[in-house]
């Protein structure tokens, strides 16, 4: 649990918690999307049209920008593609069952945001960008997801604090001693890793080494949020995009991290900033540091 840069500065916005503070995801959500997707009968080598979609006058774009035709899932995510996740969006039923799988496996955040929502706007929904991260995500929830993926479909919440000891050895404070739940099923969750482990997909030589540990099994993801950077109010359009909030989140046979890198403030990054670039180089590094410190726990999946 590793805090902000500067916490001298209140100005800055370091002195709040940036793994319980909600923000976009991106990318980072779609894993939740196929998960659910698998649980209405798809499965890894099923197909999507990757191909130009028009949504209420809107065309959404892949981030690596064209079109790969007909997809299987498995490429869809090892190539983060936007297209893909959108239409499974639909082709599951929408934003119900995906916000339900998510709040199973630890993602609560977006459900009750949306249910609060709706007491004042009863109408309110997220709506297709759902499925490329639009709802915000405490970092710590996104961590408890793919926990959840990795110990094969049992959720466990998180424990922050094990045991407190006195000075005389006494244990004075216990932790949460709950049980594993099943909350998806095996078959899903192993699917979902062998996804996220495979490299034939990722679009270049730079995603395969960013995101491959040495001599380590990994399943990892990352994500970029963009906010409006520049708008036309003559054409009421916005015509220029900032990186706000870059993610990594992945798991090892022995370790669960996620990153999240951004400003507290919203003020956004530079605009070459992703999930590869930035925060993905911090996990990469963690996770062959804390195998070192740890070296008896298992490497392979």
């Amino acid at each position: 649990y590793i805090g902000n840069v500067d916490f001298s500065s209140a100005e800055s916005g370091a002195r709040i918690d940036m793994a319980q503070a909600p923000r976009q995801p991106g990318s980072s959500f779609k894993p939740f999307v196929y998960a659910t997707a698998f649980e209405h009968g798809y499965g890894p080598g099923s197909f999507i049209l990757d191909a130009p979609l028009t949504l209420g006058g809107v065309q959404p774009q892949n981030y690596e920008g064209g079109y790969h035709g007909w997809v299987s899932i498995r490429h869809a995510l090892g190539g983060s593609r936007n297209i893909p996740a959108i239409r499974t969006f639909f082709m599951v039923g929408g934003e119900d069952p995906i916000l339900g799988l998510a709040a199973r496996v630890g993602i609560t955040a977006p459900l009750y945001e949306r249910e609060l929502m709706r007491k004042q706007i009863p109408t309110y929904s997220y709506g297709y960008p759902l499925a490329i991260g639009s709802a915000e995500v405490p970092l710590l929830q996104m961590v408890q997801g793919y926990a959840t993926l990795a110990n094969n479909g049992a959720y466990m919440p998180v424990t922050s604090i094990k045991e407190v000891r006195n000075a005389e050895g006494k244990t004075v404070y216990q932790g949460s001693t709950a049980k594993p739940v099943q909350v998806l099923a095996p078959h899903i969750a192993k699917d979902l890793t062998s996804m996220l482990k495979d490299n034939t997909f990722r679009p270049s030589e730079f995603w395969k080494d960013a995101l491959t540990l040495n001599g380590i099994d990994s399943a990892v993801k990352t994500g970029t949020s963009d906010q409006c950077s520049e708008f036309d109010v003559v054409q009421n359009v916005c015509v220029a995009y900032l990186p706000t909030d870059v993610w990594t989140i992945g798991y090892t046979p022995s370790f669960v991290v996620g990153v999240w890198v951004g400003n507290a403030t919203y003020e956004p990054l530079t605009a070459i900033a992703d999930g590869l670039n930035v925060a993905a180089p911090l996990w990469k590094e963690f996770l062959e540091e804390a195998q070192k410190m740890r070296p008896e726990m298992p490497v392979k999946f």
